[in-house]
């Protein structure tokens, strides 16, 4: 892959895919992916959806990325109508002031509202008369005076995403929401239409498994125990060090742009040496981290299979966050790492 189809990366960013309510992002994969006599669909649940390309080959590899991202859920409702909320997987003092997107089970459709932010105004007086602002505390308005007016539109374990739509800041340079994993779903999506085309060139059968709850931790893969895997890859997003308020002394040189991360660590068993000389000798820009910080579905791998295994990043600023940005060249470099292993015995 020399350049990316925008059009595929911008439906995923514009499908709102909050951990354990994937639903409408597997709707959309599924419409990517091309129908072919060798390829077949494993599991087609609402955090699951996983297929089996058969290249006639003795080894079989799997290939992961995660559709999810990071959400949160009303906790509560106050009697003047307002909801307070919980973020998974974020860091919930840098989340006040935002537009929000709620999913009502009760209406079946989205309302939309905004989370608070103290008055700047006001700053100095809370401070005299010790009426602090607490930062872990996350309240919503969705413009209505009364608890009734709220629950008549949301209720108590309803989920909301950050409401930020993707942009350019430069050439190539690509902030939204939900980088974390939708990069990673794109270049899995290029990868398995790719390898549908030629076939020929694949030296393994290929389980290509989109996960969900993976920002929840809860993954199931049971389904996918039934294959005898030789390697396991998970392609996800990790954090990049290029940012003026971290030391790279200290955590590490990850540059957004510079290629590829593949991660060294305890878990590698071999992947990391033929990742690693692939990419030398097919001039392939990558990055080296090990796992000092963060974790990914890949643990969770690990404790339902015995085989080889490797991560390979893609990396991004202000991960984890509304605003999470990224150099999307990095995507083709995934791309074709992935795609010459794929090719190697």
């Amino acid at each position: 892959m020399s350049k990316i189809n925008t059009k595929i990366l911008h439906g995923l960013l514009n499908i709102g895919a909050p951990t354990n309510n994937e639903e409408q992002m597997r709707k959309f994969i599924k419409t990517l992916i091309p129908k072919h006599k060798n390829l077949s669909k494993i599991s087609d649940l609402n955090t699951s959806l996983s297929y089996y390309l058969d290249a006639n080959k003795k080894k079989t590899v799997l290939i992961d990325a995660h559709m999810d991202e990071i959400r949160g859920q009303i906790i509560n409702i106050t009697a003047d109508g307002f909801l307070t909320i919980n973020i998974l997987g974020g860091l919930v003092e840098y989340m006040h002031g935002r537009p929000i997107i709620i999913y009502s089970t009760k209406n079946k459709k989205v309302i939309h509202g905004v989370t608070m932010v103290q008055h700047a105004h006001l700053k100095q007086l809370r401070k005299k008369y010790q009426n602090e602002y607490n930062k872990q505390i996350l309240y919503a308005d969705i413009g209505v005076k009364t608890k009734k007016e709220a629950i008549a539109k949301v209720e108590i374990g309803d989920y909301l995403i950050f409401n930020y739509q993707y942009r350019y800041l430069n050439k190539n340079i690509l902030s939204a929401r939900g980088l974390d994993n939708k990069l990673g779903v794109y270049v899995v999506i290029q990868l398995l239409k790719y390898f549908i085309k030629n076939i020929k060139k694949l030296k393994y059968n290929l389980v290509i498994s989109f996960s969900g709850d993976e920002e929840s931790g809860k993954t199931s893969l049971t389904h996918l125990k039934k294959f005898k895997l030789n390697a396991i890859i998970v392609i996800d997003t990790d954090w990049a060090s290029d940012v003026p308020f971290l030391n790279s002394d200290v955590y590490g040189t990850i540059n957004i742009g510079d290629g590829a991360v593949i991660t060294r660590g305890d878990e590698d068993d071999g992947l990391f040496i033929k990742f690693r000389d692939l990419a030398k000798k097919h001039r392939i820009p990558t990055q080296v981290v090990t796992n000092i910080a963060g974790g990914s579905i890949l643990s969770s791998f690990l404790t339902q299979f015995s085989t080889k295994t490797q991560f390979i990043g893609i990396p991004l600023r202000n991960i984890h966050s509304p605003v999470e940005t990224a150099n999307i060249k990095d995507c083709i470099h995934v791309f074709n790492l992935i795609k010459k292993f794929l090719e190697t015995v």
